[in-house]
């Protein structure tokens, strides 16, 4: 009989299979084929951080958006995921990690997703250093997300309780986007708060990142970019969970 493309690589590679046993070959492949792993979001994607090699490093290689280990305690990188393999960054207020070279812009747009497990309603873990002006950040607070703060005014928050939908102890991708003044969150994937605030008219950020300062629980898959994500990449990047 005519054999498709998949048997007949696997009449060459197993060549003394038959039947039964070449029947289980072909399906073993399928099986890996329809299990691969799904694209991810990548344009506009300023840095990424697994933690999966125990370190705070960016993933692809761009060592100046590397993390350096700050405060007294040690982190500790958990098995405890909200994917199928790799490791988390478990801190507990004792530790962060400060990147030099910030890869949050203050530009028009930006975004950034993490996956977050915490109870903790007071945690700052997106921190800038010394500020001077606007700058983009992540505190919860009193079950509140802001995604700003301003020099002298303080830190603005979205209109939304957070306690059940993120902080109930379990793994949340939150994700926070900007396009001008507008600001959108994302809880898992679903989209649930607009704010309308200040901005910048300069993309550079030089102000260090502090990455957890003040943050008690567990993250994992951090992703920076240099413009507005779509509902769709959102979905995309909360469905992979990687």
């Amino acid at each position: 009989r005519n054999l498709n493309r998949t048997e007949r690589e696997y009449k060459i590679f197993c060549p003394r299979l038959r039947g039964k046993q070449h029947g289980n070959c072909l399906r073993k492949r399928n099986r890996n084929h329809h299990h691969r792993r799904p694209a991810l979001v990548t344009s506009g994607l300023v840095a990424y951080y697994t933690f999966d090699n125990d370190n705070c490093n960016e993933l692809r290689g761009k060592s100046e958006y590397n993390g350096v280990k700050q405060g007294s305690g040690n982190p500790v990188w958990a098995t405890d995921i909200p994917g199928k393999s790799g490791k988390s960054l478990q801190l507990s207020n004792d530790v962060y990690f400060q990147i030099p070279n910030n890869p949050l812009s203050r530009g028009a747009q930006y975004s950034y997703s993490v996956w977050l497990k915490t109870m903790n309603n007071c945690n700052v873990w997106l921190h800038q250093g010394s500020i001077n002006g606007y700058v983009p950040t992540l505190t919860i607070y009193n079950n509140q997300v802001s995604a700003f703060y301003l020099n002298g005014w303080g830190y603005y928050y979205f209109n939304l309780d957070v306690s059940e939908l993120l902080l109930n102890g379990n793994w949340h991708m939150l994700t926070i986007t900007k396009n001008g003044g507008a600001y959108k969150m994302y809880i898992d994937g679903i989209y649930y708060s607009t704010y309308s605030g200040g901005s910048s008219t300069s993309a550079d950020n030089p102000y260090p990142l502090q990455l957890g300062n003040g943050f008690t629980g567990k993250m994992d898959n951090l992703r920076a970019y240099n413009r507005e994500l779509t509902q769709a990449e959102i979905t995309e990047l909360f469905n992979a969970k990687q």
